[in-house]
């Protein structure tokens, strides 16, 4: 039977494939959230709420790097599970995630909620089709924020 770093791992596959040949189709973005990748999703999203209910957040000194990132990854598309979402960053405070994982998280359940987001990690496209930054609290301070965490100025991002 496969490990717990293995079954994240290849649940981080499994997503990047399908979403990789949804975007090929022209289907990803196509109607809101597509039905295969929500498949995709909630599957991933049972498997990290199994796996941090047994042993806290999947962090990288005791799963691997590749798993932890896996984890975050996982826990960042559950887009359809706010409540899991913010259950994952609570473990991810206590479990020793890196500090831009948690800082994507904080952000994505930001501009979910339809708060300004803390670190400057989410983008969307504005009616030009340019990547732009979406609403951030205390604009003045984000690249000292950004750097206590060891992220780059969002100039540089």
């Amino acid at each position: 039977m496969a490990s717990d770093s293995e079954r994240l791992i290849a649940a981080m596959a499994r997503d990047q494939r399908v979403r990789g040949e949804l975007d090929a189709r022209g289907l990803l973005y196509r109607d809101g959230y597509n039905p295969e990748m929500q498949e995709v999703h909630e599957a991933n999203a049972d498997l990290l709420a199994g796996i941090v209910a047994k042993h806290g957040w999947p962090d990288a000194a005791r799963f691997g790097a590749e798993a932890a990132t896996a984890a975050w990854m996982i826990a960042q598309h559950a887009i359809a599970r706010p409540d899991f979402m913010r259950a994952c960053l609570a473990a991810m405070k206590a479990g020793g995630a890196a500090g831009w994982q948690i800082a994507m998280i904080e952000d994505r359940i930001a501009v979910f909620e339809g708060r300004p987001q803390t670190w400057g990690t989410q983008f969307d496209l504005d009616d030009a089709g340019e990547l732009v930054a979406q609403p951030i609290a205390d604009p003045d301070t984000l690249d000292a924020r950004r750097a206590a965490i060891g992220l780059e100025p969002l100039d540089k991002a």
